[in-house]
């Protein structure tokens, strides 16, 4: 019992740090290069083609081309980043040890809600850790993965490969994904 009130706990704190380092960057400025840029101030949008580099804080972003959208105040409501593939890579801050990359064909984040959507050929990895599929959603205030969403041809399967936490110095086994099982490959009821 104690030690689930424990580890209770750490999980509050770090989604407390977690949201807090969120906070941060977000008050971070932001820094853009791109190859052309088309600013609407009256829609609150701005357009950067053409080799896009996206940073704030610790989190990149890289595209052919990425549309920021601002309310009144001037406060970033919303990225897109179109790519073949768009990427992105977040590097770890204090108290997190893990970065976070991805890519996909769209990468949209949605600042208010901490939001990212990858869509088209996503991927995701945290350190060694892998989702693949159509669609990937990550919330980085709860830290919650979702993936899977069908294409127009009926795919659309999700594949993930977990390490294990290695704490005794030996080597992990192979992960085989269903691809590479024999079953996988058996028709389905």
């Amino acid at each position: 019992m104690c030690g689930r009130i424990v580890s209770s706990l750490l999980v509050l704190l770090m989604a407390i740090s977690v949201q807090a380092q969120a906070a941060v960057e977000m008050a971070e400025p932001i820094y853009i290069e791109s190859d052309r840029l088309e600013i609407d101030e009256g829609r609150g949008i701005s357009i950067y083609r053409g080799n896009v580099h996206f940073r704030q804080a610790t989190s990149h972003v890289w595209a052919d081309e990425v549309i920021v959208y601002t309310n009144a105040q001037q406060d970033v409501e919303k990225v897109e980043a179109d790519g073949r593939p768009a990427k992105f890579h977040q590097y770890p801050a204090p108290p997190e040890v893990e970065e976070l990359q991805g890519q996909a064909r769209s990468i949209i984040y949605r600042a208010a809600e901490g939001l990212v959507v990858l869509e088209g050929d996503a991927s995701l990895r945290q350190e060694k850790n892998q989702f693949s599929g159509n669609r990937i959603e990550y919330d980085s205030n709860k830290r919650v993965v979702k993936a899977g969403q069908k294409t127009p041809d009926g795919s659309g399967r999700v594949q993930v490969v977990i390490q294990p936490r290695n704490n005794t110095g030996a080597k992990p086994q192979a992960v085989q994904t269903d691809s590479e099982t024999p079953a996988a490959n058996e028709a389905q009821p």
